[in-house]
């Protein structure tokens, strides 16, 4: 039996190895910092075998619809006997596709890389993530979408608008694009009809860059939308003239391939863009107001340069039932790249009136109180709206030009944390923060002075594959003297284009150190530390695979953090790992007993931390690149995944070693431990 951890009061300690002749005694010299104590168990140490990584390039088609049965193919490597996928949903399910029993095989046999999923019909619409099991273990999730229109799979080229795929006008298509030639499909419209063009490419891990482009029945192009780095492309428009119109979609470099699919998807239904407020007390029934197009019992909301009519940009009130922060959002899944800082913000889905119809619900930010609006007048510095901390306030960036003044008092000291959010609403939005002192002049006048300023959020964690600072702006404002401030929110690119979808929520806290975790399922390649890939635990019978943790730590938070594994298979151990205050991160060891069965599935990662007597207990978020990583300017392409995939393969490790006894070591500071370890070797194990 493991013995307890030593109390966690100690300081970091290194360790020292060395290489030895085989069949010489293999010690582990460890050099204290300090006075230390070590508990030395019975797990294995990290030595790992090279065993095939199974990896999971896209799944074809990337969705389906609710209530179906859908046939995909997967792509990938060391992909062998693939069984079983597992998706975040238990409502989505698979199993092989069978190839009939013949005259060499006298049972049904699967058929390799081929699967059929099956798709509840209670199955929210969304973004799901879903990872293959087979005889190397599990491979890094990809995201599979679940619809509510017709499904239309592409199989044949379709590279000229006279040979394009004829498409009912509430479809979804399922394709890859080809190199060198752009993907047609036709549409046949009435005059006056409104219809939508939504492809999803970056959404679903596709390596495509999409551009859709509308042409009317006489061959002209009248609508063109691209999509770069995290957006993907949608265009809203009305038929001027009755009759076929088509489609054209391809990436911005003309590249195709497996890994360069999209759904496209067609609809005259209703679109929901955004909600406002976007921030409300999760659990709660909440009135939003839902901003899009088509929506049943609208109003235009007219903005500038628009027209009131088909394709307007429209509104309507909802009461909207707020979902339960622990499940998360599905929209979250489908759209953030992740910086650490994002792990503090917990997103939830909307649902009720149009909104239980929509692809995709916007998502909203859970508030821990009553949130309050912005209110007009407030673009001048003179007129700011009047805040009374901690708070949240929600607002647009909207009309063009836009500025938002908000106006408080502060005792001298007393510290305020401003929070923005917007851009980890999903939002293409680039904010910034200036917080300023207000007073009068000798002659009266009013006069201000700049006290803080901010633009993107902190670069956490330099050097690691997540060290990226978040577009949203956060600062810590200190009052220097008892009186009234200001702090004005802006967005960068409002002044030359304004879209009233581009809302945001201010968050006016006191401090609050805590802390959050984050599971980075990726690895920098052993020749070349500027390259990640994506990685999942994988253990072979006897053997070990780690598990990076990184602790995101707020507002200043300084205490020490236990880590530790929950819900683990059976014989599957991890001990917990002691991160110091001053450390930010951890390294899980997973191992697997002799004797571990066959598995695939899911585990927590869980944080404890004792704050003024009480404790602070975390569950681990967790992230991964959606492709490799080639260089070290592009670590920010990391997203969300709904669990942390772990799998044990029937396979035995070949080499584990272990210490020789499970007992607590201590020593003086400077002092030196020699501790002998036990290697065990299994059939296939070869060298030292």
């Amino acid at each position: 039996m493991p013995m307890p951890m030593p109390a966690p009061s100690r300081r970091p300690w290194l360790v020292v190895g060395r290489s030895v002749a085989p069949g010489s005694p293999v010690v582990l010299a460890v050099v204290f910092l300090s006075v230390v104590s070590l508990t030395v168990v019975g797990a294995a140490l990290p030595v790992r075998g090279e065993f095939p990584q199974p990896r999971l390039a896209a799944v074809h088609p990337a969705g389906g619809r609710q209530g179906s049965t859908v046939e995909i193919g997967l792509v990938g490597a060391d992909l062998d006997d693939v069984g079983s996928l597992v998706f975040s949903h238990p409502g989505i399910t698979a199993s092989p596709v069978m190839r009939p029993a013949g005259e060499f095989d006298p049972e049904p046999q699967p058929v390799p890389g081929r699967m059929l999923v099956t798709i509840a019909g209670d199955v929210p619409s969304g973004v799901y993530d879903v990872f293959a099991a087979g005889r190397f273990g599990a491979s890094n999730p990809r995201a599979f979408a679940v619809g509510v229109l017709p499904e239309v799979v592409k199989t044949a080229t379709i590279d000229k608008p006279a040979a394009a795929l004829e498409i009912p006008v509430d479809a979804t298509v399922s394709a890859r694009a080809q190199a060198g030639v752009a993907d047609h499909y036709a549409v046949t419209l009435a005059a006056g009809q409104r219809f939508h063009v939504e492809a999803w490419a970056k959404r679903l891990d596709s390596r495509m860059t999409a551009i859709v482009e509308v042409l009317d029945p006489e061959g002209h192009e009248i609508a063109v939308e691209r999509g770069f780095d995290a957006d993907d492309p949608a265009v809203d428009l009305v038929a001027v003239a009755a009759g076929r119109h088509v489609v054209r979609v391809h990436d911005l470099h003309l590249s195709g391939g497996d890994e360069f699919f999209y759904r496209l998807v067609v609809t005259t239904g209703p679109v929901v863009e955004a909600v406002f407020p976007p921030a409300a007390v999760p659990g709660s029934a909440a009135r939003l107001t839902v901003i899009g197009r088509g929506l049943p019992g609208g109003s235009p909301a007219l903005v500038a340069g628009s027209k009131a009519g088909p394709g307007a940009v429209e509104q309507v009130q909802v009461d909207a039932m707020l979902g339960d922060p622990a499940r998360g959002a599905s929209a979250r899944m489908a759209w953030r790249l992740l910086s650490p800082r994002d792990t503090t913000t917990d997103l939830v889905d909307a649902g009720g009136g149009v909104l239980a119809s929509a692809d995709m619900p916007p998502p909203v930010l859970a508030a821990a109180s009553p949130v309050v609006t912005e209110a007009d007048p407030n673009d001048d510095p003179q007129k700011p709206q009047s805040l009374a901390p901690p708070t949240y306030v929600a607002g647009r960036f909207f009309p063009r030009g836009d500025r938002d003044w908000y106006a408080f008092s502060a005792k001298a000291g007393e510290k305020l944390v401003f929070d923005l959010h917007s851009r980890r609403l999903g939002l293409p939005t680039d904010a910034t923060l200036l917080v300023e002192s207000v007073s009068v002049d000798a002659q009266g006048r009013p006069a201000s002075k700049e006290i803080a300023f901010a633009d993107d959020g902190p670069a956490e964690f330099q050097g690691a594959a997540v060290a990226r600072g978040s577009h949203d702006p956060s600062l810590v404002f200190t009052a220097p003297a008892d009186g009234i401030y200001r702090v004005l929110v802006r967005e960068l690119g409002t002044d030359s284009r304004a879209r009233l979808e581009n809302v945001y929520v201010l968050e006016v806290r006191r401090p609050d150190p805590d802390f959050q975790l984050l599971v980075l399922l990726a690895q920098a390649d052993r020749a070349d530390a500027n390259k990640f890939r994506a990685l999942t635990p994988v253990l072979a019978a006897g053997g070990t695979a780690p598990v990076d943790v990184l602790v995101v730590k707020q507002d200043g938070f300084a205490g020490d953090v236990t880590v530790s594994a929950e819900g683990l298979p059976a014989g599957v151990t991890a001990q917990p790992v002691f991160v110091p205050a001053k450390a930010n991160r951890a390294t899980l060891v997973l191992v697997a007993a002799a004797d571990a069965a066959p598995m695939a599935g899911t585990f927590r990662v869980v944080g404890r931390a004792q704050r003024e007597g009480a404790e602070l207990t975390h569950t681990a978020r967790a992230a991964t690149v959606r492709w490799d990583v080639e260089a070290a300017n592009r670590p920010q392409l990391l997203r969300e995944t709904a669990a942390i995939p772990l799998a044990v393969v029937a396979d035995a490790a070949p080499v584990s070693v272990a210490p020789a006894e499970a007992k607590l070591w201590e020593t003086a500071r400077g002092g030196k431990l020699t501790i002998p370890l036990a290697v065990v070797r299994r059939p296939g194990a070869k060298g030292p």
